[in-house]
């Protein structure tokens, strides 16, 4: 039996760390059926975010880092051809720059005014029964972008008043959702053909270049593993001119899922998982939205309310309690300076603000806990993703919690409520069939 003994002494009134945080709704969906339509920071005090209600777009904009908002603008569409068409997304270039495109019809919803009027692109001779909907648009800059489908692309030079089309090759290439530019005359696809066939990696991107025209494998995230599910990449954030993430899942055992991000430092040419953790959700259900402040720190979420942030580029992630009011679909966000924003669909807008500090109890080999005020954030580097016992004891040995925490691929802190302490010595446990972690702690208010 291996046996691991950590006597940790701290004092609770020592430097902090980080802050416990925690998301607070800052604006309520205007309706019940509220689609989220985009969020999007231009700086440390000022984002916008796109709301519709049936056939009721909403623009709301906050000059304070999404303390408050307010209505910038409300467009009425219901005499429009575009009206219940399902949109897609509103893609957000700056202030003025705005698209929206839809999963029922090839075209690009566009404002140029930051809101407050849309007009029609449109590219009707393309629309087919095969594929009659675009899934992604980004622009290179206020003139050069791209949009495509599962089996098509436009490209354009002028922000939308012309269009070239790339020839794909036939039957290779099937088109996921992420995409990115390398520079001006170079895109790379996520393609998602790879996941119905037998090839060793499966997570795949691929090159277009734009002055030729030709087509190139680009880079493979990763190899298939047997007797798994296979991995698949949902979103990504192109952080600087090297640092990328991209968020995804895959699926395992017992129908259990793993919620994935991947990092790149050279552009997306080589990735590694550095996030792995199991959700317990059913298929399709892993990492849908991902964004980074910097290299270092950033956040992902899936939709059923399960937030991963980091401070240290992915070595460890903090697993926020799941809250049910955060539960939702086409999820997005965002950074306003050092504070993440959250939309989604039919929940309104919300802020993870600062609850209180957090402290270091225990930094050893595979295990890592911290402090705050009325909880224990615990991680356990451990990927046989094994379920640990935790139980925590006054000075007197009586037990005064018990709770369990899940092992995972790196350091992911979990969060262990604690009842209100007095000040004193306690002592924990943490323990599986084969290993065990005493700690002691000393707290001082």
């Amino acid at each position: 039996m291996k046996y691991v003994m950590i006597t940790i002494l701290a004092a609770i009134s020592s430097i902090s760390l980080f802050a416990e945080k925690e998301w607070v709704n800052v604006f309520p969906p205007l309706d019940q059926y509220e689609d989220n339509m985009g969020l999007y920071c231009f700086d440390d005090l000022n984002c916008i975010s796109l709301g519709e209600v049936f056939d009721v777009r909403y623009t709301k904009k906050t000059n304070d880092g999404g303390k408050s908002w307010y209505i910038f603008s409300e467009v009425d569409l219901s005499d429009r051809e575009s009206r219940n068409l399902n949109p897609t997304r509103t893609y957000i270039s700056d202030s003025n720059n705005l698209y929206t495109i839809y999963y029922s019809r090839v075209f690009i919803d566009q404002s140029s005014d930051g809101g407050k009027s849309f007009f029609e692109t449109t590219f009707d001779e393309l629309s087919d029964e095969k594929d009659t909907g675009l899934d992604e648009l980004r622009m290179f800059n206020n003139n050069i972008g791209a949009v495509h489908s599962m089996s098509r692309i436009l490209i354009t030079k002028d922000n939308w008043k012309t269009y070239e089309k790339a020839k794909l090759p036939q039957n290779q290439y099937y088109l996921a959702r992420s995409f990115y530019f390398l520079d001006s005359t170079n895109i790379v696809f996520y393609n998602q053909n790879i996941y119905f066939k037998d090839d060793v990696y499966n997570v795949q991107f691929v090159k277009y270049d734009v002055l030729t025209e030709e087509w190139s494998l680009y880079s493979s995230i990763e190899k298939r593993e047997p007797n798994t599910g296979y991995p698949r990449l949902f979103c990504l954030d192109v952080v600087n001119d090297s640092v990328i993430y991209a968020g995804g899942h895959q699926g395992i055992e017992k129908s259990q899922v793993l919620d994935i991000v991947w990092k790149s430092t050279d552009k997306g040419i080589t990735w590694k998982r550095v996030l792995s953790s199991i959700n317990g959700l059913p298929p399709y259900g892993g990492i849908e939205s991902i964004s980074f402040r910097n290299e270092n720190h950033g956040i992902a979420c899936n939709k059923y309310g399960d937030f991963y942030e980091t401070t240290d580029g992915g070595e460890s992630w903090y697993h926020y309690p799941i809250r049910e009011e955060l539960r939702a679909s086409n999820t997005s966000l965002a950074w306003a300076g050092d504070t993440p924003l959250f939309a989604a669909n039919r929940k309104g807008i919300f802020r993870l603000e600062t609850k209180s500090s957090v402290t270091e109890v225990s930094n050893a080999e595979n295990i890592k806990v911290r402090k705050s005020d009325n909880s224990l954030d615990i991680a356990i580097n451990d990927e046989s993703f094994t379920d640990y016992n935790f139980h925590f004891y006054n000075s007197s040995g009586q037990v005064v919690n018990t709770s369990s925490v899940k092992s995972s691929m790196g350091y992911i802190f979990q969060t262990v409520p604690l009842p209100d302490m007095i000040n004193g010595v306690y002592y924990y446990v943490i323990s599986s069939n084969n290993t065990v972690y005493n700690g002691k702690l000393i707290l001082i208010k």
